[in-house]
């Protein structure tokens, strides 16, 4: 006789145990690789859709691709939702010597950044107005932010302010023992040479930050205060005389100095060897300068 009516009966949601669904994160990019990379990072980095998915597995592939964002490129300036891309974004908005006809690569590449989506975010932000015109809080952004263009333009672009003081304090610490141990050995000349090329390699530093500064007083209006600081760099010690002096040309001219443009153009071409291409600008400006001064 059966029982059947004693048995337990099972539930069917019970008699078979499901396996726990897996949760698959959508495709940001063409590369699963990349997005695998990438998703790790605070802030998703920009990529650009007329990337193949050949050059995106590629750049994943390859871990000293200087293609791939690093990860500092995407943290938060403080307590800000501003990325470093954002500075250099005004910072290249508001600088009159850049051609705007064509976005820079490094955007993207280094930054992380589409142009058009943070100039959007500045202006909301009130770093820039309706006409992508700086404002006052914009400059203030730049101003504390100058370390940020000081690495982009020397190429220390991952660095933190922090980070890059401690690095200094390491290199001067490493060179110093270095020569200690050449001057041990007898080899003084050897030591006295590093040490010209110390001073000058802190020297070329120094001027960068000035001409940054300078940059940024000129955008500002503040024409008299940056040519001060054009003025106190050595010419010698500048990395490229050729372009300091360009650039007092430019803010002469400004401020409508043409006997001083004129001045700073023939001091650099009786000084110094101009390469056909700078002999070109300077005597193009030379000619319209001295037009100017005969007209004023």
């Amino acid at each position: 006789m059966s029982f059947s009516f004693l048995k337990r009966s099972t539930p069917k949601s019970q008699s078979k145990r499901t396996k726990p669904a897996i949760t698959k994160l959508p495709a940001v990019t063409k590369s699963a690789k990349l997005d695998a990379i990438y998703r790790k990072y605070n802030v998703f980095p920009y990529v650009s859709p007329k990337r193949t998915k050949k050059e995106l597995d590629a750049m994943a592939s390859d871990p000293y691709s200087t293609s791939i964002v690093s990860k500092a490129m995407m943290r938060y300036l403080g307590k800000t939702k501003l990325l470093r891309g954002d500075i250099i974004a005004l910072w290249w908005l508001i600088n009159p010597h850049i051609k705007k006809d064509q976005v820079p690569e490094y955007f993207e590449r280094r930054y992380g950044v589409n142009l058009k989506t943070e100039i959007a975010k500045l202006k909301k932000l009130g770093y820039l107005n309706a006409a992508k015109k700086i404002t006052d809080a914009g400059k203030e952004l730049l101003k504390k932010n100058t370390h940020i263009i000081e690495f982009h333009q020397t190429h220390n672009v991952n660095m933190t302010e922090k980070e890059w003081a401690n690095f200094q304090k390491a290199k001067q610490a490493d060179f110093e023992s270095h020569n200690e141990y050449l001057r041990r050995n007898g080899q003084e000349k050897l030591a006295a040479d590093n040490e010209a090329y110390r001073k000058r390699e802190l020297q070329n530093r120094k001027n960068v930050q000035l001409i940054v500064r300078a940059k940024i007083l000129e955008n500002e209006g503040k024409l008299k205060e940056a040519a001060k600081i054009l003025r106190s760099i050595d010419p010698k010690t500048a990395n490229s005389p050729a372009e300091l002096y360009h650039r007092l040309a430019i803010n002469a001219r400004k401020q409508k100095d043409y006997g001083a443009e004129i001045k700073y153009i023939e001091e650099y071409l009786t000084n110094f060897n101009p390469t056909p291409k700078w002999q070109t600008v300077f005597q193009n400006r030379l000619t319209n300068a001295q037009k100017l001064l005969k007209k004023n």
